[in-house]
């Protein structure tokens, strides 16, 4: 009718008549066409069931016991009531199977767990009018086909495995969308991670707990869990082949300085470093525990000497804080250097709760930042098959990354990007316990400045075989080059198999390697670190160390993991980067600590550097005492320290002098020192104990005791004709080491104080004198 109107317009009258009862006959022939299709189709669909030979029939039942054939009846909710019409099931049936066809659904959750987090409680299909789509019992759905293209598919079983079925719908616990993702990563064959998910797959708790740790690992490495994997396997396999990492490469000596401390060359490079003070950024490596050494705490808690009782972390503070002090004053403005922490998951909250209590030593909020690095999965075999806990197959085996990540994390907090925008000039990279590294800062600077280093490794001389890796330049054929560090127990083979037979050897006129040690202290030029970092995201080229179980290589002693050395980081610079040394006397700037009381003495014994924390701290004492003989010397001031005398802590043997405490306040440098001695004479017994904090001027000191001095910013002492004479401090053996403090237990000895004269100078200048 209404075609009729829209074709005659008003004359559409005329055909009422005839055209009504046309109609009427039309509808009604439309009404039995519909009831004789929905009436004989599921009569033909059973017919064909049973005429095939019951090949529908006899197919498995689904879990809730009905047939989970497509067609007819059966294919509708256990829940529908059996008196529902069959028409109304067919139709239903029918809507079902055509939604199913024409409407795209959302991704279905894994085929190995979709069942354990399934919103679902019947296993047979659920028609939700609400809802486009129609889920199945096992989660799956049919591809969306192309319209008026029938696709015949293979149809997919109805039911997930009875083993990992679990009802969780009445807990109303549910995968979110990083979950699924990560579950359906587990299960591919790309990642290859589904041994993890076997022993809990029923268990809906423990693999929510086993996807939120694969999660945070995802979250943590750059470019995820994938890329990750995809490392292991290619560097497992080398590591399996033998691969060389060396392989094309002829180890040359490289390009840097040698300096001699006290010389003409090292005053030039120091007063150059002096200037570059106020452009300096530093960054503290500090993710380890002291557990080696036998201290439970932090290893920045750790007492870096037992006279005033300045850990490692107040120490580095405090010299910064003189940097700073020293800056402002050159520089005629208020100058802040920042500092950037790494630590670990070990050790982030004891270093916040240690930072907190001691208000950052003095270092304003605004100049510290905290950057927590993560650890990574271990790894069981060649495959990089990621290693479940021992006693918890819900939690997945991590361990540390290395000190590579530091350069990572740097660039995520966009911390050396910022710094170059505030026109800062070098990013001096720094380890946890060496308490003499500061006093290098300065001459390795100007060693930067003058060289134009992109990176510049601060060094101490070494002798050949000893566990000190070496810096090299590295040649190929084409005329590429790389100066990188190269581990003790590679320099040797590398060189042999590139024509020095002979290896690692002494120099005959030094006694010491041709190739400096590296002792991890870097000095970045800000600039090219921070354009690096951003071109490449400080991502270090990483190694593997697999303990192989035996010499097929195809398993392993314990799990292993990717690991990363920040030293690594001149493989990112372009060939153009000039990357360099700078050789110091171990002396001047190395005395780590590292080993406990056994392995300390061990090496003692057979002649090497004991680094524990009773030799770190007499080395921080003798290295005072040089430096005021050095100083005092370059301005015509005599200095005589008494003769050292042997003494041995827990089988540990050192020649001990004078314990001199110059605290950072007192001089930044040589060149600083110099300008607070004066021409006279300073006398310090063996027995004797000096600490100096603040401006002080010395011209004429006589000490045989304990002396402290100490002076307030902008106050002054001069010490003009003081003699002290007192009995002092003495370091004595421990009376009961079981009780004594862990950081003196580690050491052998504790702290004697019998008498001292002090001074505390808080305005003004003072002169401290002998009538």
């Amino acid at each position: 009718r209404l075609w009729m109107r829209r074709s005659v317009g008003r004359s559409t009258s005329h055909f009422s008549p005839l055209l009504t009862p046309f109609c009427s006959f039309l509808r009604l022939f439309c009404l039995a066409l519909v009831l004789l299709v929905l009436t004989v189709v599921p009569g033909c669909c059973r017919a064909t069931n049973r005429s095939s030979g019951g090949k529908r029939a006899n197919r498995k039942p689904t879990a809730g016991g009905e047939d989970s054939s497509r067609c007819g009846p059966a294919a509708l909710s256990s829940q529908q009531s059996p008196d529902t019409p069959p028409a109304t099931s067919s139709i239903k049936s029918f809507l079902a199977r055509h939604r199913r066809l024409v409407k795209p659904s959302a991704a279905a959750p894994s085929p190995v767990l979709g069942s354990l987090f399934s919103s679902r409680q019947s296993p047979s299909v659920n028609v939700d009018p609400s809802s486009s789509s129609v889920t199945e019992p096992s989660q799956k759905r049919l591809k969306t086909a192309q319209p008026h293209t029938p696709v015949a598919q293979e149809e997919a079983p109805l039911t997930a495995p009875l083993s990992v079925r679990i009802d969780v719908t009445a807990m109303g616990n549910k995968l979110s969308a990083p979950e699924q993702q990560m579950l359906e990563q587990l299960e591919g064959d790309k990642l290859g991670q589904a041994h993890l998910l076997e022993p809990i797959k029923e268990d809906k708790k423990a693999v929510k707990k086993l996807l939120a740790e694969l999660i945070k690992a995802d979250k943590a490495y750059p470019g995820g869990l994938q890329n990750y994997i995809d490392r292991a396997r290619k560097l497992l396999a080398e590591s399996k082949a033998g691969v060389n990492p060396f392989e094309g490469y002829v180890p040359e000596i490289p390009e840097g300085e040698k300096l001699d401390v006290g010389s003409a060359e090292f005053a030039d490079f120091e007063k150059l470093g002096m200037e570059q003070l106020e452009g300096a950024c530093f960054v503290l490596v500090a993710g380890g525990l002291g557990e080696r050494l036998g201290y439970p705490g932090i290893k920045i808690g750790l007492p870096a000497e037992t006279t005033t009782g300045m850990t490692y972390a107040e120490l580095y503070i405090k010299y910064i804080l003189a940097f700073q002090a020293y800056a402002t004053k050159k520089a005629g403005k208020p100058v802040k250097l920042p500092l950037a922490i790494m630590t670990s998951e070990d050790t982030h909250a004891r270093t916040v709760e240690l930072l907190k209590k001691h208000k950052n030593f003095g270092l304003p909020a605004d100049q510290l930042t905290l950057m927590k690095q993560e650890k990574v999965p271990a790894l069981m075999d060649n495959e990089a098959k990621i290693a479940p806990k021992e006693d918890d197959p819900s939690g997945i085996q991590t361990k540390p990354h290395g000190h590579g990540d530091v350069h990572t994390l740097l660039n995520s907090h966009g911390l050396p990007q910022k710094w170059v925008k505030e026109g800062r000039k070098w990013v001096v990279f720094f380890q946890d316990t060496n308490g003499l590294i500061f006093r290098s800062v300065p001459a390795v600077l100007g060693v930067s400045a003058k060289r134009d280093f992109a990176m510049n490794s601060v060094t101490v001389p070494r002798k050949p075989g000893e566990a000190v890796g070496g810096i090299c330049k590295l040649k190929k054929d084409d005329g590429s080059s790389l100066t990188i560090n190269v581990e003790y127990n590679q320099l040797d083979p590398l060189l042999k198999e590139t024509g020095d037979k002979q290896g690692d050897t002494a120099d005959p006129v030094t006694g010491n390697s041709k190739f400096p040690g590296n002792i991890n202290v870097l000095v970045f030029k800000a600039d090219r670190y921070a354009e690096t970092l951003t071109e490449t995201n400080g991502t270090v080229p990483e190694f593997v160390n697999p303990k192989y179980k035996d010499a097929t290589k195809t398993a392993f002693k314990s799990p292993t993991r990717l690991e990363c050395m920040m030293q690594e980081f001149p493989r990112l610079f372009k060939d153009t980067d000039k990357v360099g040394f700078t050789e110091l006397p171990r002396w001047y700037c190395f005395s780590t600590v590292k080993n406990n009381v056994k392995d300390a003495a061990a090496k003692a014994k057979g002649g090497l550097p004991p680094e524990a924390p009773y030799t770190g701290e007499m080395d921080m004492y003798a290295n005072a005492g040089q430096l005021l003989s050095i100083a005092g010397k370059a301005v015509g001031s005599e200095v005589v320290l008494g003769e050292p005398v042997e003494v041995t802590y827990l089988d540990i043997p050192y020649m001990m002098g004078p314990r001199i405490v110059l605290k950072p306040s007192f001089a930044v440098s040589i060149e600083d020192m110099k300008e607070k001695l004066k021409s006279g004479k300073i006398n310090i017994s063996a027995k004797s104990t000096l600490v100096l904090e603040g401006d002080i001027e010395i011209k004429d000191l006589d000490l045989d005791g304990a002396l402290v001095i100490k002076v307030a910013p902008g106050a002054k002492a001069i010490v003009d004709g003081l003699k002290v004479s007192n009995p002092g401090w003495e370091f004595v053996p421990l009376e009961q080491p079981d009780s004594a403090d862990t950081a003196l237990q580690i050491r052998g000895y504790q702290l004697k104080k019998n008498d001292a004269k002090e001074y505390t100078i808080n305005k003004g200048t003072e002169t401290l004198s002998t009538p």
